[in-house]
């Protein structure tokens, strides 16, 4: 038997090659000044000096990262910056989660008033100057906790994983109660599981240090051994 064959006319096949042509044009337009940064980083000071395109290496050598790699602050910012956002994912995670659960639950009281008050917190935000305040008044300056804790519970990752508490069926979730299991018990056996890999996702893109945020508040740190600052 002959497969049926959807024909297509002239218009869509100039439409398909023009959206393959544009796409493909737009991705090497994104991905060039990666390209250009990369062949820079291999190509040598003098040509790096004079400037223009690199589509490949101009003097090929290794002097640049020979340079970063012999600077031991370098490795100083990789392990702060990985301690930072494992540290803020696992626990970002854990308490986004905690504050999730209860709002998506009908029963609590005054849960509608509580999800108001975690949207208002994502409309209207404090800003940069009052956060630095905050967290000079708590002394929490020079500290690698200023770049983890501030970030760890999130009005849109809340929203995220709300949703997903939802979406579970309360059938499940009937059957642990009559099984006789609490909320703390149903709580991270039976929710949260289809949730994990997107909150954690979320969290740890939220978590990662941001220079423009953490430098002030580790300003100490970054003149002793941040190689960024």
């Amino acid at each position: 038997m002959e497969k049926n064959k959807i024909k297509t006319s002239t218009g869509e096949k100039i439409f398909t090659v023009f959206n393959y042509a544009f796409f493909t044009l737009l991705c090497l337009v994104m991905l060039y000044p990666f390209w250009h940064e990369i062949m820079l980083s291999f190509s040598s000071l003098e040509a790096s000096m004079k400037g223009g395109i690199f589509l490949w290496p101009k003097g090929f050598n290794l002097d640049t990262y020979k340079s970063v790699f012999k600077n031991p602050n370098i490795y100083t910012g990789f392990r702060t910056t990985i301690i930072v956002t494992i540290a803020g994912t696992a626990l970002g995670t854990l308490l986004t989660a905690m504050t999730a659960y209860p709002l998506s639950k009908s029963r609590l009281r005054g849960g509608k008033v509580l999800m108001t008050l975690v949207l208002f917190t994502m409309i209207f935000s404090a800003g940069m100057i009052p956060s630095f305040l905050l967290i000079q008044n708590i002394g929490l300056m020079d500290n690698i906790l200023a770049l983890i804790l501030p970030g760890l519970v999130s009005a849109y990752n809340c929203i995220i994983m709300k949703s997903f508490f939802l979406s579970i069926p309360e059938s499940l979730e009937e059957s642990a109660r009559i099984d006789g299991a609490t909320d703390l018990r149903r709580f991270p056996r039976r929710p949260s599981p289809p949730s994990r890999c997107s909150q954690r996702l979320a969290t740890g893109t939220t978590t990662s240090p941001r220079s423009f945020i953490s430098a002030p508040l580790i300003s100490g740190l970054c003149r002793r051994f941040c190689a960024t600052c």
